[in-house]
């Protein structure tokens, strides 16, 4: 309905110029909440208000203070029918309510400033502006239900922190020196242990935005280990969903993890992982020593996955068999045995 399109409008406008001033008040401001976090309720709101119009009901702009009852009951039927499959309308309306066209309603809330249902951080100018640009981003890739608006706040939170405790920030180290990335590094330790919990913030997609080359490839693997563990780590990525940052963070630290061993290996003058896999039980035996006396060099086990790993050397090495494209045979286009794409070809040796 084109007023629910004009208070969203409205609802939109005011969210983005309000922020939390240094004397605790709510004023207006440059915008200090999340793009992502903007964008998710507007498209829950304009979501449900599509819904209205085209069941023929009234719009939601009309009723929200005035006729709250009938609005309560299309709420329910819109849930009933699918809708809205994670329960966040209501969450959405109450931020719609309290946050008047004019943001006359607004008001901190909780323990320290909050806005939208978050606490509003301070970070760094520099940080602000890449961690927000990454934000909208990801946002026009993957649309608002991506879970990346939690690194978005996590990634604020820390660079408020850095800011507050007058330590420098993230972007002037994330891509500087050993002695500056490894400053950040012992910085976010300080800061998670803290918080007393573990808080994601991907330096490395930070890292990537600012053009810089991905930590993944910092270590220098035999070349047909790389091969392997990138298009495994490929593979893997293709087949998660956009709000799956969690799976994917567990991805990229598995391949880390394997580079990592690989770059040893090729130090210390041993055989590659993958010459080893799927050898001879002798080499396998060598294969699991080096990784005993790996963990031991480094204080600390890394999780390796030597069976998945194990597992699509199989596959690529039977597809080449099979006389399949290298595209084919890495597994990046896995076919079945009539010639055609079968996503059951990865589980075949």
């Amino acid at each position: 309905h084109p007023d629910d399109e004009t208070r969203i409008n409205q609802f939109a406008e005011a969210v983005r110029n309000y922020e939390i001033l240094p004397d605790g008040s709510v004023g207006r401001g440059d915008g200090r909440v999340p793009e992502a976090t903007v964008e998710n309720n507007l498209w829950v709101l304009r979501g449900f208000a599509r819904w209205l119009r085209a069941e023929n009901r009234d719009s939601m702009a009309s009723r929200l203070l005035n006729d709250p009852d009938s609005l309560a009951v299309d709420i329910a039927d819109y849930l009933a029918s699918g809708g809205d499959g994670r329960n966040r309308l209501k969450s959405a309306l109450s931020h719609f309510r309290r946050l008047g066209p004019e943001g006359q309603e607004l008001q901190a809330v909780g323990p320290g400033p909050r806005l939208m249902g978050r606490q509003i951080h301070d970070p760094y100018p520099d940080d602000a502006r890449v961690i927000d640009s990454l934000a909208k981003e990801e946002l026009s890739k993957f649309g608002p239900v991506s879970t990346s608006r939690n690194n978005t706040s996590h990634q604020r939170k820390f660079s408020a922190w850095l800011k507050r405790e007058g330590r420098e920030s993230i972007v002037s180290r994330l891509t500087g020196s050993d002695e500056q990335q490894q400053s950040l590094k012992e910085d976010f330790r300080a800061f998670t242990k803290e918080e007393g919990k573990k808080v994601v913030v991907s330096f490395d997609r930070l890292r990537q935005y600012l053009g810089a080359e991905s930590q993944l490839k910092q270590h220098h693997p035999y070349p047909d280990d790389a091969r392997i563990i990138d298009d495994l780590a490929k593979e893997a990525l293709s087949k998660l969903g956009s709000n799956s940052t969690s799976k994917r963070n567990v991805v990229w630290n598995m391949a880390s993890n394997q580079r990592k061993f690989s770059d040893w290996l090729q130090r210390e003058g041993r055989e590659s992982i993958v010459s080893r896999l799927t050898g001879t039980d002798q080499q396998r035996q060598s294969l699991k020593k080096d990784y005993q006396d790996f963990t031991e060099d480094m204080g600390k086990k890394l999780n390796m996955s030597f069976n998945r790993l194990r597992q699509y050397q199989q596959v690529v090495e039977a597809n080449a068999a099979s006389g399949l494209s290298p595209e084919q045979a890495s597994g990046r286009e896995p076919a079945g045995l009539d010639g055609r794409s079968d996503s059951r070809a990865e589980f075949r040796s």
